[in-house]
């Protein structure tokens, strides 16, 4: 069963990926291939905290979140540039708060889903569940066209 959860979050990370590379309802000109790297690293940590990929070898786990994080910076760079040039929208206080419920959420599911899986550790669950939610996020940023 909570394998499940993890392969939802693993095909969550692979829709957005997608809407954010295709750029969504703004077309290639908003498109940000750095979400891909982003995406494949949450799937692999997926992968990692199921026990398919190398579960005794916790070291994959903070390499990928250490991709992740790289990929983040990077993917960020990419954003504030499509926002300097006029093509997407800045974000906005409601983003933030929105970030920022998704982060709690994350933590706090981390935090119930740790008893049921002793061997993983806090941090890659947290980075497993998270990098999902908040590609939701950004992914709506393509979805919804909102007014500049």
């Amino acid at each position: 069963m909570l394998e499940s959860l993890f392969v939802i979050l693993a095909l969550i990370s692979v829709l957005c990926a997608w809407v954010l590379y295709t750029g969504g309802r703004y077309g290639a000109v908003a498109s940000n291939p750095w979400w891909v790297v982003i995406a494949s690293a949450a799937v692999l940590l997926c992968l990692h905290v199921m026990g398919v990929l190398l579960p005794g070898f916790g070291l994959i786990a903070w390499a990928l979140i250490i991709i992740a994080i790289v990929a983040s910076l990077t993917a960020a760079v990419r954003e504030v540039s499509l926002w300097n040039s006029g093509l997407l929208r800045r974000p906005g206080n409601r983003e933030l708060l929105m970030e920022v419920i998704l982060i709690v959420v994350s933590i706090y599911a981390a935090a119930q889903v740790q008893p049921q899986l002793p061997d993983i550790g806090r941090g890659p669950l947290i980075a497993a569940i998270i990098i999902p939610l908040l590609m939701i996020r950004w992914a709506i940023t393509r979805i919804i066209i909102l007014k500049k």
